[in-house]
């Protein structure tokens, strides 16, 4: 396959890819809720493109998805973008440095992509406005997290199988 065609066939790909889960999670999250966690696979999902196809094509996700998630979210415009663009460009660059493709190194970056985003969304939007209390961190978002690590596995496994396909 040539260059070009192997580009387009990944932002066709990845496109489709995101305006899926997007949609999903949109439309079925609030169905899948379980002891009222709900699941959030975006930040995962921009580690593991990241992890798989770059830091540059990351990058270019975490910004496609960030403003996704801003215009869902309806509050402060930019915060999702900057973050899932810095976010994936951090997992993209370590997993050049330290690991490549290994599952367990993709899961921990998509979970901690999760956990930090949130971190900063409870402490900008909740804790310093005076709305919650830092400790819903540890009981809401740390589920939480797990229970969207496990939606993500699938999510991973596509994104493996494609990667592989459109590297050979």
């Amino acid at each position: 396959m040539g260059e070009w065609k192997r580009t387009a066939a990944k932002i066709v790909f990845l496109s489709l890819v995101t305006i899926l889960t997007f949609s999903f999670w949109s439309v079925c999250a609030e169905g899948l809720r379980v002891f009222s966690l709900r699941a959030d696979v975006m930040p995962f999902l921009a580690a593991y493109i990241a992890i798989f196809f770059g830091k540059e094509w990351g990058a270019a996700y975490g910004c496609f998805a960030g403003v996704l998630l801003d215009t869902a979210a309806g509050g402060t415009m930019g915060f999702y973008t900057v973050f899932m663009m810095i976010g994936a460009i951090l997992a993209g660059l370590l997993s050049e440095k330290y690991y490549r493709t290994h599952p367990a190194a993709c899961f921990l970056s998509g979970f901690s992509l999760y956990l930090l985003l949130n971190l900063m969304r409870l402490l900008f939007f909740f804790v310093i406005p005076g709305k919650a209390s830092f400790f819903e961190f540890f009981t809401y978002f740390l589920p939480a997290g797990l229970y969207s690590f496990l939606w993500s596995v699938p999510v991973y496994l596509i994104l493996r199988r494609a990667w592989r396909r459109l590297e050979e």
